[in-house]
Parts: structure tokens; C-alpha cells; sequence
């Protein structure tokens, strides 16, 4: 198919310690792909390595933190208009949040 890549996935992992903390970390990856129809441009293939942690403060509190794209790899999310335009990949980005229960 156009545009798609012959192999894409991701895998991830998570580990929980006795003390109510968890750690994880996973990897995105995607191969080279062609970005025209007549397969003659092709955007690299990247992989992006993201992580995880979080706590149990109580029942019904909980926090996490997620790093996207933990290296800073600098990569093309996706090439449209022949090649004419393309989209860069997301920068580190750290994301923190708190999970409430009633």
C-alpha cells in the first residue's frame, strides 16, 4: 500500500515493586517507507523509545509520569503531497498526571 510501511509495532514493558511504584518503558518503531506512488521517495525508518513511572499514594489517588520519546530522536511522522510536505515527529515530551477514585 501507499504510504504505509512494510513493518511497524511497538512493544512495552512494566515492572511493579513491593512499594506501590511502577516502571516501564517501551519502543515504537517503523520502517522506511515510500512517500509517492511511484515508490522513487522514501522517508527513513525511526525508533522512538518512550518510559513510564508511577504511584499508588492511596486507593484512590495515583500518579504517573510518562516521557515520550525519550532520546529527543529527531524522525518524519508522515510525508503527504508527494513529498511536498511533511510532518515532524514529536519532540522529548514529559506528561504528569493524577488519576482520582471515588
Amino acid at each position: 500500500m501507499t504510504l504505509t510501511p512494510q513493518f511497524s509495532g511497538s512493544v512495552w514493558t512494566t515492572f511493579t515493586t513491593p512499594w506501590k511504584l511502577q516502571f516501564g518503558g517501551g519502543l515504537r518503531f517503523t520502517d522506511a517507507v515510500f512517500i509517492n506512488a511511484a515508490n522513487t521517495l522514501k522517508a527513513p525508518g525511526y525508533q522512538i523509545v518512550d518510559a513510564m513511572a508511577s504511584y499508588e499514594v492511596s486507593r484512590q489517588l495515583s500518579l504517573r509520569l510518562n516521557v515520550y520519546n525519550l532520546t529527543d530522536e529527531t524522525y518524519i511522522r508522515n510525508v503527504n503531497n508527494n513529498g511536498g510536505r511533511y510532518n515532524p515527529g514529536h519532540p522529548r515530551t514529559a506528561v504528569l498526571t493524577a488519576s482520582f477514585g471515588f
